[in-house]
This record gives C-alpha cells, sequence and structure tokens, in this order.
C-alpha cells in the first residue's frame, strides 16, 4: 500500500473513559464470539463465514498504544478476509491507535453503520407492564432462535437460514449465561424477543425484536425491563446495549429507560 497523506475523520470522543470503553468492548468481544480469531498484539481479526454481522466480521482494537509496523499489518488482516471471502471492515472505536486512522481510512475510505453504545446502572425497573393478553417467558437458545426467526429479526440478512445456524453456533459458543426471552399473545404467536448475556458484571441486551404487527404496544420495554432483572438477580452491576444511530425510536426507548450514551464507533469498509 502506497502511503498518502489521508483525511483523518475521528469519531467522537467517549463520554466514558477509555478504561470503561475496554471493559464494554471485551464485554461485547465476550458475548458473541467469531468463529475464528486472529490475536496479534491489542488488535483482534474476528471473522464469521455466512454471517452478515460485521461485529463478527471486522477488524477490532483494544490497545490505543499498539501503532507498530502498521502498514503490514493492514494488509494482513485484509489477506486473512480474503481467504475467507468475508467482505473487508474495520470496526473504529476510541480505542483505535490514533496512527492507525489514516491508513484505515486511506484502504477504507467508506464509513458506515453509526452506532451508539449505552449503559445504566442495572437497579431495578420495576415490573414489566404487558399489555393484556401478553404474556413474557424465558426459554432456551433453540427456541430463540426459532422465535427471532418467525418474526423477522432486527433485518431480512440475519434471519436467512445459513445466518441463523450462524447465530445459533455463536451463541452456543458464549461462555457466559445466557437470558433468552420472547413476548407472545393470547394465540401463542411469538410477538417480541430479546437476548440477554451477563459477562461477569456486565449484562449485554441484544437482538430487542418486534414482530411488525406487534410494534408499539410496550413489549419491547417490558423485555427489557424483564431481563435487567434477571440480570440483577443473577449479579451484574452495569446494563449495556448498542443502537445504530439511525434508529431514533429505539434511542428514545432506551433514553426513557435511563441509558445514558458511554462512547460510539463505526465500521470502515473500501469503496
Amino acid at each position: 500500500m502506497v502511503i498518502t497523506e489521508a483525511k483523518c475523520e475521528q469519531g467522537p470522543a467517549p463520554v466514558c473513559t477509555l478504561e470503561r470503553v475496554l471493559r464494554l468492548e471485551q464485554a461485547n468481544l465476550n458475548s458473541f464470539p467469531a468463529y475464528k480469531n486472529h490475536f496479534d498484539g491489542g488488535w483482534i481479526t474476528r471473522l464469521t463465514p455466512q454471517n452478515p454481522s460485521r461485529r463478527i466480521n471486522s477488524l477490532n482494537f483494544y490497545e490505543p498504544s499498539d501503532n507498530k509496523n502498521i502498514e503490514a499489518r493492514l494488509m494482513q488482516s485484509r489477506a486473512r478476509f480474503a481467504n475467507h471471502s468475508i467482505p473487508f471492515h474495520i470496526r473504529w472505536t476510541p480505542l483505535m491507535p490514533k496512527d492507525v486512522e489514516p491508513l484505515a481510512l486511506q484502504l477504507c475510505p467508506q464509513r458506515l453503520g453509526e452506532t451508539i453504545v449505552l449503559e445504566r446502572t442495572i437497579w431495578a425497573l420495576g415490573e414489566p407492564d404487558l399489555p393484556a393478553s401478553y404474556t413474557l417467558e424465558r426459554c432456551q437458545l433453540a427456541d430463540f432462535i426459532l422465535a427471532f426467526k418467525e418474526i423477522g429479526g432486527t433485518r431480512d440478512a440475519v434471519v436467512q437460514p445459513h445466518a441463523l445456524k450462524s447465530l445459533e453456533v455463536a451463541l452456543s459458543a458464549v461462555p457466559a449465561q445466557l437470558l433468552c426471552l420472547k413476548a407472545s399473545d393470547s394465540n401463542g404467536r411469538t410477538a417480541a424477543v430479546l437476548l440477554g448475556v451477563i459477562d461477569d458484571d456486565c449484562l449485554g441486551i441484544f437482538d430487542v425484536a418486534t414482530a411488525p404487527w406487534a410494534r408499539r404496544q410496550g413489549l419491547a420495554r417490558a423485555l427489557v425491563i424483564e431481563v435487567q432483572r434477571l440480570g440483577a438477580e443473577a449479579g451484574a452491576q452495569t446494563a449495556w446495549l448498542q443502537a445504530v444511530t439511525v434508529n431514533t425510536p429505539a434511542q428514545d426507548l432506551y433514553s426513557s429507560l435511563g441509558y445514558k450514551e458511554a462512547y460510539r464507533y463505526h465500521y470502515l469498509k473500501p469503496k
């Protein structure tokens, strides 16, 4: 790669400390294992063929001072993606070494997937306020995968057969405790789902999805409240989650539940 001048479009500074960013990034790493990981100092290339999630198909950084041999390491990481026929993505977080940014932007100038990481203390929010005729239950992983598919997931790509299989394999490998929840109507139809992962003191909340016909009834709110209760019982101290910046309804919901921004991240990819 020929090094030229590159405009450095850094993301916003984190609201929390870098130590807190690292803890939440570690929780994220533990909550969704990639199929293959290549560890290179504070750089980790995460690869999961057949899964569309960029979170487990990206180059990630966990040590802001690890800035040696940047050009060679970027090219080596890109080659690993090519060897697995996976599009190359670099994940920017406040932990990316500053000297890496210009070369990362030169190699991958397209920015996408702007995401806010939010957190709050896990103290109880009260009882879930479910609409009449709905029930909420904890289920096994296999049942969660079926329910996630039934309501269409969070987007079409994640409920394709190969993606669902990859998701189940990844979640089966999670070393932490899973909290799989679903809400159903009086006819037994799945209306909403949520996945919680307890990583020691942190409860991560993922895949909050509601069937199109059941939206705007407070089901997502009820699921978040319930998973926080279960997480608190299991000893977690903090609940955290992620919301893409374009999803303002989700941000409004989480804000109303007391979640505050910790930091932001985005992805970089070649044009």
